[in-house]
């Protein structure tokens, strides 16, 4: 379990740069199933998705992302999240 948190952590990371990278304009819309469809998972679920949540909020404003929208689908984790980029 504590390897695998790591292993999403980094996976999270990445998956950010790479954002950060390939997309055009100033704008990043994350969203937890683009994440889950990158590393090979066809379906994510709750507490999958809460975790995910969680890490991209500590790891977005390491890199340099601010938080220009939320949107929430039910109550508690977004459905989405709009970053502008550094």
């Amino acid at each position: 379990m504590h390897r695998e948190k790591y292993f999403i952590k980094d996976s999270v990371r990445k998956w950010l740069e790479y954002k950060i990278e390939s997309t055009r304009g100033t704008v990043i819309t994350v969203k937890a199933k683009g994440f889950f469809k990158w590393i090979g998972r066809k379906e994510h679920y709750g507490g999958k998705s809460r975790e995910f949540w969680q890490l991209v909020e500590e790891i977005a404003p390491e890199l340099g992302l601010r938080v220009l929208e939320r949107a929430y689908r039910r109550v508690g984790n977004p459905s989405k999240i709009v970053f502008i980029k550094p």
